[in-house]
């Protein structure tokens, strides 16, 4: 692909956003939600780099960024206030299988 036509992380994530609330309609809210995490993690963490530069590496690293694993062994997703699976101003909290929780 020609590097003209190379687009970043952000750009990809708005056009896609914008085929969930044309195309898909998907509700105001969730729009919102989306595009808070787009431009307060994702864009961010990957700095204006192209889509095609992102790997696997990156992707373990930014989850590695996000989630924290406490005392008791559950897995926080630090910086998100709110999720579908949560009250707002909450975090998200996943129980999972891990050694530490052992």
């Amino acid at each position: 692909m020609p590097r003209d036509d190379r687009i970043t992380v952000e750009v990809a994530g708005d056009r896609y956003i914008d085929y969930l609330e044309t195309v898909k309609g998907r509700k105001p809210t969730t729009i919102t939600d989306y595009r808070t995490i787009l431009r307060g993690h994702l864009a961010p963490f990957t700095a204006g780099r192209t889509v095609d530069a992102v790997d696997g590496a990156m992707i373990r690293s930014y989850i590695s960024a996000k989630m924290v694993i406490d005392e008791d062994g559950l897995v926080r997703a630090s910086g998100y206030t709110h999720t579908p699976t949560c009250l707002p101003g909450e975090p998200f909290v996943l129980r999972v299988a891990s050694p530490l929780a052992a």
